[in-house]
């Protein structure tokens, strides 16, 4: 799995070329888009609502319907940061983004961590402050 900074480096860098064929110019191998990611990976970090909007734009739509992507460690940090919206995801969604097993997430569940709502779903707020949990443990 890549991580968070390669993800959003290699996006940019299709964007740049994306950018390149449609508008014409030249694209030269000056990853000035490097200093960007990190900014947008620390604004990500931060919570910072500007970071959220601008790596809503970096990442394709297609990717952002898909739960692939936010098992992937840019779309976990997506999430907690507040990228995915609001109501409920499925248990295994969850289990998908948490990083961990459909059990832990029922674990959660019985916990009351975690609520369950209509037909084996839980609430995005929850998931995303035991995900923001996870990830702040792991920083430190």
């Amino acid at each position: 799995m890549k991580d968070t900074m390669k993800d959003l480096a290699d996006r940019m860098a299709l964007l740049h070329v994306r950018h390149g064929v449609v508008f014409g110019d030249a694209v030269g191998a000056n990853p000035a888009y490097l200093r960007f990611a990190e900014d947008l990976e620390a604004g990500l970090r931060s919570g910072d609502p500007n970071a959220v909007a601008r790596a809503r734009g970096v990442v394709d739509p297609a990717d952002l319907g898909e739960s692939a992507f936010w098992s992937s460690s840019l779309g976990r940090l997506m999430f907690a940061a507040g990228c995915y919206g609001s109501g409920t995801v499925g248990q295994a969604f969850a289990a998908g983004v948490l990083g961990c097993s459909r059990q832990w997430v029922h674990e959660l569940v019985a916990r009351g961590i975690l609520s369950r709502c209509a037909a084996n779903t839980v609430d995005v707020e929850e998931v995303r402050a035991v995900l923001k949990t996870r990830i702040d443990e792991l920083v430190k």
